[in-house]
């Protein structure tokens, strides 16, 4: 419990300093296009609203790059926050600039640990980062989890936005975090699931893990499931529909359009689960045990329990959205779709900006296996001229 008092204290220190920025001068905001840094932006953006701050906010994929040196330089701002952008970087911009006033770096990637002796030296940054109280930021706490804690804080906020929890849960998700039994959450991400449990905000039960079920048609759901190849199914949408219906889920003549997770019984949620077991063992009985292939299917799902009105209930469904936006290089709409969930136009713009990015991986997939090069047990793909570098880790966490 003391590592979370550790952090705590920092938070405190970083609810006097944000209360005195913006009085004179907005607040600059620069965040990460990925989930956890817009989750993270989302809540942060939110809190200053509320404090009636004003801010500006801009998303860079790193900033080290000449387009961010160059906005730098040209708004010189006085008060700053960093959110999911590294420690160090921030931290040595924010020292070589006369201009500013004071600075709060929210992050839990790794930090050169010379910097830190003392981390409250320099009193125009204030650094949040829980590898600074022995907290380990790669799986138990991400940005957004830092920033709801940081905006739970302020009286009320929690009660009128309780939709900033679930982006927290988000975000760790985004960032690979469900490292516990059966991919659950773990530390200080576990902490705040039990909160928003205790308060009726997520439902956490363990269940098969199949990504999009909150808004993809059930056929679509399976033909596009690829943790193991289901025979006949896995990249078939008419396999899938098929499947369904053999299973006695959906039945001739239904429009598969709409049939969706959510909409099936109990009862036929546990034929599904039976059906997909049994078309997997007959598939990969020499490599893998029933027990195994139902473990490999099972994870953690958390639910978004308060937000029947939401766009999207299932934390894994919505970090896959937010993630897409910020590889299209449109995190700005994954953004306005979670400061204001009720706008339709945005959130059908999240779920187009999707697609394409499916499309395009499709595509870039497509043709890839003539243009990788094998050196020894290296696989080199040039997509130099083919991708942009938002697209690259995607690439090739699935080569």
């Amino acid at each position: 419990m003391h590592k979370l008092e550790n952090i705590i204290n920092y938070i405190v220190r970083a609810v006097r300093v944000l209360e005195s920025m913006g009085k004179d001068d907005p607040i600059f905001v620069f965040s990460h296009i990925d989930t956890d840094g817009i989750t993270s932006a989302v809540i942060i953006a939110k809190l200053l609203i509320e404090m009636n701050k004003p801010f500006i906010l801009n998303f860079f994929p790193q900033i080290s790059n000449k387009s961010f040196e160059s906005y730098w330089q040209e708004v010189e701002p006085r008060y700053v926050i960093f959110l999911d952008l590294g420690t160090d970087t921030p931290l040595a911009y924010v020292k070589k600039t006369a201009s500013i006033s004071s600075s709060i770096i929210i992050d839990h990637h790794i930090v050169s640990s010379s910097d830190f002796s003392d981390p409250f030296s320099d009193p125009r940054s204030l650094v949040i980062n829980p590898r600074l109280c022995e907290i380990d930021g790669s799986t138990e706490i991400s940005s957004a989890g830092i920033a709801f804690l940081l905006a739970n804080t302020f009286y009320g906020f929690f009660d009128r936005n309780k939709a900033h929890l679930f982006y927290a849960i988000t975000g760790a998700l985004g960032d690979s975090q469900d490292v516990g039994p059966k991919r659950s959450l773990i530390g200080i991400n576990k902490f705040i699931v039990n909160y928003g449990e205790r308060y009726g905000v997520i439902n956490s039960y363990e269940d098969y893990i199949l990504i999009g079920m909150g808004f993809k048609p059930l056929y679509r759901l399976l033909a596009e499931m690829f943790i193991l190849d289901i025979p006949g199914i896995s990249g078939s949408y008419e396999g899938a529909v098929d499947f369904l219906i053999q299973a006695g889920v959906l039945r001739r003549g239904d429009d598969p359009e709409k049939v969706y997770w959510d909409k099936l019984t109990p009862e036929q949620r546990d034929v599904l689960r039976n059906k997909l077991l049994e078309a997997l063992v007959l598939k990969h009985c020499g490599k893998y045990s029933i027990r195994e292939i139902d473990e490999m299917l099972r994870g953690y799902v958390y639910e978004f329990s308060a937000g029947q009105n939401h766009f999207c209930r299932y934390a894994r469904d919505l970090s896959i959205l937010i993630n897409a936006c910020g590889k299209m290089r449109s995190p700005e709409v994954a953004f306005g779709a979670l400061l204001n969930p009720l706008n339709k136009d945005v959130v059908q713009q999240v779920f187009q900006l999707y697609e394409r990015y499916r499309a395009v991986l499709s595509t870039i997939f497509l043709n890839m296996e003539s243009q990788v090069e094998m050196h020894g047990s290296v696989a080199v793909y040039d997509g130099r001229d083919k991708i942009h570098e938002e697209l690259t880790s995607s690439v090739a966490s699935i080569l």
